[in-house]
């Protein structure tokens, strides 16, 4: 079997590489924007106003996450994702909506908690209270917090992912190009 060359060798790592670094770049983007977005959205809502809705539907999607650890055992981790819709009256508007939280994502601390306690609302008939725009009348969030545990985590992976792709252009940069 004939032996690569080393120009054959260096293409060979270079695309790998620079596929790795379009990786890392993606994963930086998407989750940049699953920090943005909350920050965005909450300083965009401090003049929503608050009112009374009527919870018409209340639900909570379980999404089961199956992974190995390390000594060959698996676990499993369940995310609780609250879904509810509701109706609620502003200046005079009647408006429906069914939006939670700023990303649409499960969790298992805060958004589980939410999501059973907006199930226990809906069977005893509790109205709760959500904040609409004054602007779009109809434009609505049930929850405009920042849960600022997520957004550590999705700031640490964005910081990690960072490092990857600046030690990836780094590395293409030292390495000839022919």
């Amino acid at each position: 079997m004939p032996r690569k060359s080393k120009s054959e060798n260096i293409k060979l790592v270079r695309f790998f590489l620079y596929f790795f670094l379009i990786g890392a770049l993606c994963i930086t983007y998407f989750t940049s924007k699953n920090i943005i977005k909350p920050i965005y959205g909450y300083i965009n809502a401090t003049n929503w106003v608050k009112v009374d809705a009527k919870l018409l539907s209340a639900s909570i999607k379980k999404d089961i996450s199956h992974g190995s650890i390390s000594g060959g055992g698996s676990s499993t981790h369940v995310y609780y994702t609250p879904k509810i819709s509701y109706e609620y009256t502003i200046y005079g508007q009647a408006c429906r909506g069914s939006r939670v939280n700023w990303n649409d994502v499960g969790d298992d601390g805060v958004l589980k908690e939410l999501a059973y306690l907006y199930k226990s609302y809906y069977k005893s008939g509790k109205s709760i209270v959500v904040f609409a725009n004054p602007d779009k009348k109809c434009e609505s969030i049930a929850d405009k917090s920042i849960h600022w545990s997520k957004l550590i985590n999705a700031f640490l992976v964005l910081l990690l992912s960072l490092g990857i792709a600046s030690g990836i252009f780094y590395t293409l940069r030292k390495i000839p190009k022919n």
